[in-house]
């Protein structure tokens, strides 16, 4: 599916972040092997060649296999107060954004620290993170972050919009349909 999503002229970003984002360290590195094996190229490499600006750096961060394991010890409420405040400082709490903060913070982070963040930043700043990945990003970047933010937030629902997506219009999209996953 990647190699189709990054065939011909133009990528299809949908496709491409859709198969990228959101899994799991494990899953993420017997896809790069695999990928590797198939075709012979770095999928990271890959990737970075098909898209640009922030759409690329949220998938090179989700290719980096590297969401931490959640630890309670670690994962603390004031580690979720923290991270919502660097969420908000890097984009509402100043001028200009720094979206390189925000995707990093929700491609690192475990699921329940997650939550705990969405919680803290709801508490704090008056609306949840899904809203302010809406104000902070824009185009395909926007919603390969809220793809990867629904997968590990809201899972089901984020796989149900995007099976809708794929049947939506004249025809449905098999491709983009055959890589949901729970």
């Amino acid at each position: 599916m990647i190699k189709k999503a990054c065939a011909g002229i133009g990528t299809n970003e949908t496709l491409l972040y859709s198969v990228l984002c959101g899994r799991s360290n494990k899953d993420m590195e017997i896809l790069k092997k695999t990928y590797y094996k198939n075709y012979t190229k770095d999928l990271v490499s890959v990737a970075s060649a098909e898209v640009g600006g922030t759409l690329e750096k949220v998938l090179v961060s989700s290719l980096q296999a590297a969401e931490e394991e959640y630890d309670p010890g670690f994962h603390t409420e004031e580690k979720a107060i923290e991270d919502a405040k660097t969420i908000y400082e890097a984009g509402q709490g100043r001028f200009g954004k720094d979206t390189s903060k925000l995707a990093k913070i929700i491609v690192l982070s475990p699921p329940k620290h997650l939550k705990n963040v969405s919680f803290q930043y709801a508490d704090k700043y008056g609306y949840t993170l899904f809203k302010a990945v809406e104000k902070e990003f824009g185009g395909d970047s926007e919603k390969a972050a809220l793809f990867t933010l629904g997968i590990k937030l809201k899972p089901f629902q984020t796989i149900a919009k995007l099976i809708k997506e794929a049947c939506a219009g004249f025809g449905t999209n098999e491709l983009l349909l055959t890589c949901t996953r729970p």
